[in-house]
């Protein structure tokens, strides 16, 4: 069975790094699929991938136009899920990619989530492993466009304000969970300078915390030159503290 995992959390947390480094940490031992579900397609620009279709793509030919022939192939009666995999899967290096694209409207996210919620539910079954960069905040939460995941990874900065925001996310994720009782929840830390100004920040905090990534100058460099963040180098210590996560991620080994 797949293993579902998506990471969210409030914005400007670094979400996308993670997710990206996730992904090329991931695709060396499994076969992954890596979702950018967040419409401002971070990781999408971070690991330099081109889609051509995506799934809010595949939403407007699926309305009445000259665009429903166009993507579906003239009259044939094709299921949406092949729709889906023969049209907007990207095949990366290692990994297939999938991207969710814009939304349809000012604040309005709803038919393109349920949509994304299909395809994550019915392409799943393909992979060992899923990986979904969220948006921020809680709307694919409350859409249950995550309502089969069975680990959800949060990540916020070392702020009251985050702590906060990942607390009410955990809260509404379990309780709209398919199955609560193998539902597992992560919070990891990010941008820590010192762990010890945690002290008074983790004294209210019920998630199980998974790590602490300390902030990278190397992850600034990435950025003003636009490099992949597929090519980060392994010795960052930012990336070597995702390897340290992963085995808790994959449910491989408990904290001791």
């Amino acid at each position: 069975m797949s293993k579902v995992i998506a990471v969210g959390g409030k914005g400007g947390v670094g979400k996308t790094l993670i997710v990206s480094l996730l992904t090329k940490i991931l695709r060396e031992k499994y076969n992954l699929l890596s979702i950018d579900a967040d419409p401002a397609l971070g990781i999408t620009y971070a690991i330099g991938a081109r889609p051509d279709v995506t799934i809010w793509d595949i939403r407007e030919a699926l309305k009445e136009g000259p665009g429903r022939q166009k993507l579906l192939s003239g009259d044939r009666d094709v299921p949406l899920k092949d729709v889906i995999r023969d049209r907007a899967l990207i095949n990366m290096d290692g990994f297939d990619f999938l991207v969710m694209g814009r939304s349809e409207g000012p604040g309005c996210f709803c038919g393109i989530n349920d949509l994304l919620r299909y395809a994550i539910d019915s392409l799943a079954r393909s992979y060992e492993v899923v990986l979904v960069d969220c948006e921020a905040g809680i709307e694919q939460v409350n859409r249950r466009v995550l309502r089969n995941t069975d680990t959800l990874m949060l990540v916020t900065d070392p702020t009251v304000r985050g702590i906060q925001t990942v607390s009410r996310l955990e809260q509404i994720a379990r309780e709209y969970s398919a199955d609560r009782e193998s539902f597992r929840t992560g919070l990891l830390f990010n941008r820590v300078y010192d762990e010890s100004v945690l002290d008074d920040l983790r004294k209210d905090i019920t998630i199980d915390i998974w790590g602490y990534l300390p902030d990278d100058p190397v992850i600034k460099e990435f950025d003003l030159q636009g490099r992949t963040l597929l090519e980060f180098p392994e010795s960052s210590p930012v990336y070597q503290g995702l390897v340290s996560v992963v085995p808790r991620l994959m449910d491989h080994e408990k904290e001791t």
